[in-house]
């Protein structure tokens, strides 16, 4: 592999002679040959804009709107958090064209921070794999049953469905478990039959979703444009504390990001991209860009439909907006038949996303497990067969069966509440922000320490820009929010997460006296 930068020096081009690179400086840049290569541009986007346009876009832009008390601010804050995620999206396309290999941020960490036995790295391994992507997988699958069951049943006691309250008191609390399992076990089924299969039914979802978006974007802005002006100005004042002012608006934003979250996911199919670094930072730029366009269109129409209602705007900043504003802009577009639309949209969208983060997840362990991070067993591709040399399936049979029962258990055992979604959705983003951060300072250190090599593709003062905020978002999880005494639960878990795993892998890896080979 240690020849692979010379076999690659027109893609990787570099300011000294090939001949006076050391062999540990081409190992690091190597573009691993590891995995056969099935995925190209067209069919790389859409795993991010899968997982970008889940659920969401649909569940929380009323939770935005209550958090911000306007419309106008609300917008902005969409405008900002697709800036920030573009930023992010570049960050790591030129970490990825740096780093050609698909374990992502583990691969990142570990270059960047090799001291301490890779203790950030190793960290990172379990927060990923039994916290941050089991969040998502979990509080999306959750919505696809939520809203698959509200299709079926309409809006008869919806409330029982939409908003569950407690464990084992909702009267659905069994049909939208096990719908969540069964959603998740199709999945399984898919992912560890064929790769190919799992791209193109991921292809084919992500391509339904965008341009079912744009049309609802844009029929609701014609609808709506008669009463743009008094939609945009129906703002409502507040009462709140500075402290719980700014803990509103750092709240909106971290709601704001998660819809975005997705944008850095090729950066874990690397291994199977064709022309990797070109295809990785196409695909990432304009994944972002198209899930921007489509974002800040369907706000605008959203906005334009509720809030013109002084009734429908009262709901949205009193109630549970997080699970009234998709619905209501649906039914005032076309009635009984737009709310059916809007809750079909919705349980396709959150499928597209389980079905992308489950196949980028598999691959997580898989890379987690050549690492020597978690027990060997997991790095295998198919199942064995009835002989010692034959194989089931040539897909990461065991990581997908592994996540699929970790998820299962946290679908069956966690409470549910009315913030059940917001509740994994946020500590699945403000983690990963964590280690968002974390990767900007590795891309830092990594210019320092192979300042001779010529990187094509670079963000110069992005990076700077990008911390700044990630810094600023994880101190807003400081500050309280009004009428929620649990608000630091999400971000206890993820700094718990953080500092106790850092320890125990620590003090485990001191005792192996082992590190993670590549």
């Amino acid at each position: 592999m240690g020849d692979d930068l010379e076999n690659n020096e027109k893609e990787m081009p570099v300011s000294r002679p090939v001949s006076i690179i050391s062999d540990s400086e081409k190992e690091v840049f190597a573009v691993s040959e590891r995995y056969n290569r099935l995925i190209g541009i067209f069919s790389g986007m859409p795993f991010s804009i899968n997982i970008i346009i889940g659920s969401g876009i649909f569940v929380l832009p009323g939770d935005v709107w209550r958090l911000t008390r306007s419309p106008k601010v609300a917008l902005v804050f969409w405008v900002i958090g697709g800036i920030i995620s573009f930023f992010g999206s570049l960050i790591y396309a030129e970490l990825g064209y740096m780093l050609p290999r698909g374990a992502g941020e583990l691969r990142y960490l570990e270059e960047s921070f090799p001291n301490y036995r890779k203790v950030i790295a190793h960290t990172f391994s379990v927060a990923m794999i039994t916290i941050i992507r089991p969040a998502a997988i979990v509080g999306d699958t959750y919505i696809c049953a939520q809203y698959f069951l509200y299709l079926i049943r309409g809006d008869t006691n919806q409330t029982e469905y939409l908003n569950p309250g407690g464990w084992l008191t909702s009267a659905d609390f069994f049909k939208i478990r096990f719908i969540s399992i069964a959603i998740l076990f199709i999945i399984l089924i898919y992912s560890c039959l064929n790769n190919k299969l799992a791209v193109k039914i991921n292809q084919a979802l992500a391509i339904f979703k965008v341009a079912a978006l744009f049309a609802f974007a844009i029929t609701g802005i014609i609808i709506g444009s008669r009463n743009a002006d008094d939609a945009f100005n129906n703002t409502i004042s507040s009462n709140e504390t500075l402290f719980e002012n700014i803990g509103s608006l750092g709240d909106a934003m971290i709601k704001v990001l998660y819809a975005y979250e997705g944008w850095n996911n090729v950066n874990y199919l690397v291994d199977e991209l064709h022309n990797p670094r070109r295809n990785l930072v196409v695909s990432n730029i304009f994944s972002i860009a198209v899930s921007i366009v489509l974002y800040i269109l369907i706000n605008i129409s959203y906005i334009m439909i509720a809030a013109s209602n002084p009734a429908a705007a009262t709901s949205m900043y009193t109630g549970d907006a997080s699970t009234v504003i998709s619905i209501y802009f649906g039914e005032q577009i076309a009635g009984k038949v737009g709310n059916k639309l809007i809750s079909a949209l919705i349980a396709i969208s959150s499928f597209g996303a389980v079905g992308s983060m489950v196949f980028t997840g598999a691959r997580i362990i898989v890379y987690s497990s050549v690492a020597n991070f978690i027990p060997e067993y997991f790095a295998g591709w198919g199942l064995q067969s009835f002989t010692e040399s034959s194989y089931l399936f040539n897909t990461p049979t065991k990581a997908l069966i592994a996540q699929y029962l970790y998820c299962s258990l946290l679908i069956l055992f966690f409470p549910t509440g009315t913030s059940f979604f917001i509740f994994f959705a946020t500590i699945s983003l403000y983690l990963t922000a964590i280690y968002y951060g974390a990767s900007t300072v590795g891309l830092m250190i990594l210019k320092k320490k192979y300042l001779g090599i010529q990187r094509p593709f670079k963000v110069c003062f992005l990076d700077v820009i990008f911390l700044v905020c990630i810094v600023l978002i994880a101190i807003a999880g400081f500050f309280p929010l009004p009428g929620s005494p649990l608000y630091y639960l999400p971000y206890l878990i993820s700094w718990g997460a953080v500092i106790l795993g850092g320890i125990l892998i620590y003090v485990y890896k001191g005792y192996m006296k082992n590190e993670i080979q590549y």
